[in-house]
Formats: structure tokens, sequence, C-alpha cells
């Protein structure tokens, strides 16, 4: 598979943090003007994503790291990522009240930017667009916190197909070719809403938070109306 990801580049130069450590330290007063100034003021970070050779576009990238700080007065965190899915180092997570679902990964629900500590690691799904600024700023589109120890992180799918079995079971399998084998008896709850959702409601198009249970099958999906 081949793809391309363009990028206008906003402001030169990237700094590398250690996952051990706190990143460098706090940023001052100027520094935190210059970020958000960057992100309101930004008339177009662009992002070009051809699609791949299968017909399937890129739409997100899951990151990770240790939270750094977090400020609820402009709704942002900031991880030091340490996953190679993108740059190494800190990244400012803009927080959009309407794009950006931060949820508990033992139960799926909403958490708000104030519970979340630093020094906690958290997992964040980005679109493709970031700006190359000092840290580099992006917004996801899920950011999943409050993970225990030795807890298998629940993944952010969109669904290519869900394929009922003989045995009555189904085949779950994400845009990115990822195939999740759901058993009959898996646990479904909609997000945040009273209606009734079944495994056969779960259609191409549809995206879902998906939790591992044992012998690699699904034991829980959240199902997002949207």
């Amino acid at each position: 598979m081949q793809y391309k990801i363009l990028i206008y580049t906003m402001a030169a130069g990237i700094t590398l943090s250690s996952l051990s450590g706190c990143g460098g330290g706090e940023v001052n007063a100027g520094q935190d003007t210059n970020i958000v100034t960057e992100a309101e003021t930004a008339a177009e970070t662009a992002t070009e994503v051809e699609e791949t050779e299968t017909g399937l576009a890129i739409e997100s990238i899951l990151v990770w790291g240790q939270v750094l700080r977090t400020d609820a007065e402009f709704n942002r965190i900031v991880i030091d990522n340490q996953s190679n899915n993108s740059v190494k180092g800190e990244i400012v997570l803009n927080i959009a009240e309407e794009n950006t679902r931060v949820l508990d990964a033992v139960d799926g629900l909403p958490v708000s930017l104030t519970d979340i500590s630093e020094g906690e690691i958290i997992y964040a799904y980005l679109g493709p667009a970031m700006t190359l600024s000092l840290p580099p700023i992006t917004t996801p589109s899920m950011v999943i916190c409050k993970i225990p120890a030795d807890f298998r992180v629940p993944e952010y799918v969109k669904v290519s197909e869900m394929e009922k079995q003989e045995d009555g079971s189904y085949l779950l399998t994400g845009t990115n070719k990822t195939e999740y084998s759901v058993p009959a008896d898996c646990v479904i709850l909609p997000f945040l809403t009273r209606n009734m959702v079944r495994l056969e409601h779960v259609a191409e198009g549809n995206y879902c938070l998906v939790w591992m249970g044992n012998e690699a099958q699904v034991s829980k999906i959240v199902l997002f109306a949207d």
C-alpha cells in the first residue's frame, strides 16, 4: 500500500521528549500564547491524502504517550508521543467539543479534561492534518484515558464489513483491514443513548470501540450513532 501526506509547514523544528521524564519542563506564558495563535490563525493546515491501492483513504493515526500537561481553558492536552506512527515527542492535542470524544478506557464513558492527570498514559486517534509548529498541533477524533495497568486498551474502529458466520458469530473487518472475531453473545451497547442495539445493527461506515477478551475474541462493543 502506498499513500502520501502533504502538510503545509507553519514553523520549523520538532523537539523530542523522553517518556521517563516530564517533557522538558513547563512552557511559559509566551509559548502558550504562541501555540494558541498558530492554531487559531492558520488559514489552512492542509493535508492531501491519496487513496491506498485498495481504495481506502487513511482516516486516523493512533498515537500514545504520557500526558505532560493539560489546559482546560484552551481545551488542549500536551503529550509526549512514543508511537512511531507520527512525530515523536511533544504533540498538542486540541480537544474540539464537537469533533473529539474523550472516553474512559474501561467503560467507554466521557471523561472531563480536568480529570486527566499529568503523567498518565493516553491513546489518541489523529486525523492526518498536523501543523509543524513547535510543538506540532492536531485535533484528535478520539482520546482514550484512565487506562489501568496491564489493561488492553479498546480500539477505535471504522467498520468496513460485519459478516455473520454459520455459528451465529460475526467477523468484523475494519477499514484498516484488521479483522475481529465477535462471538454471538458479545456485549454491544449504544453510546449514551437508551436505544436497543444488536450485533446485526453494526454496518459498513459505523464507528465503534472494540474491547478484546480472551481467546482473541471481542468481549464488548460500544456503537456510536454517527
